[in-house]
């Protein structure tokens, strides 16, 4: 379950959070002069990417905690993202506290574009291993469905073999006692 939420909703909600921030803040950059309302605003999308951050990070601690054997691709989580998203972070609060040398715009929509391929890279390996996994049970539970069908098989088999037997036995032993009372 929390695979599943940490793909449809976790890594999307960031991707969509770092798409946005990176518009609005290749955007301030561009302009040169920005306000203290358009950096009031951009601190919103920063607050909005570590909501995002926050919630992959408690899904991937939840899962990791709650599996004797966490799957490996959860490793692209603690690893590249992580690292990535914590470097734009940190290039956006230059945006949020002007410094003397300001970011350039094109190197800030090039740092989100690296953070959104991480992640959805990251997403495509969780989302593969996610699609083995459920064939896999898949497999797994047709296996079984065939097992039992098999079993169930035998056993009616077994049934119809017995009561024919018993009937004939039966029928053999009346008919001879019939024919030795007549």
């Amino acid at each position: 379950h929390f695979l599943a939420e940490l793909l449809i909703n976790g890594l999307a909600d960031l991707e969509e959070s770092i798409g946005q921030t990176r518009g609005f803040g290749s955007g301030v950059l561009a302009n040169r002069d920005s306000t203290e309302q358009d950096r009031f605003r951009f601190w919103g999308h920063l607050g909005s990417i570590r909501r995002s951050m926050e919630a992959v990070e408690r899904n991937r601690w939840i899962i990791e905690n709650s599996l004797p054997h966490p799957p490996p691709p959860l490793d692209c989580l603690s690893g590249p993202i992580h690292n990535t998203v914590e470097e734009f972070f940190l290039l956006g609060q230059s945006i949020v506290v002007p410094q003397e040398t300001p970011t350039e715009p094109n190197q800030f929509f090039a740092e989100a574009t690296t953070a959104i391929t991480a992640i959805g890279t990251c997403s495509d390996t969780i989302q593969e291993y996610l699609l083995q996994t459920l064939e896999r049970r898949q497999q797994s539970e047709i296996d079984l469905h065939h097992l039992f069908l098999l079993g169930s098989s035998l056993s009616i088999t077994l049934v119809v073999f017995f009561v024919a037997t018993f009937y004939r036995n039966n029928r053999a032993a009346f008919t001879g006692l019939h024919n030795s009372l007549n």
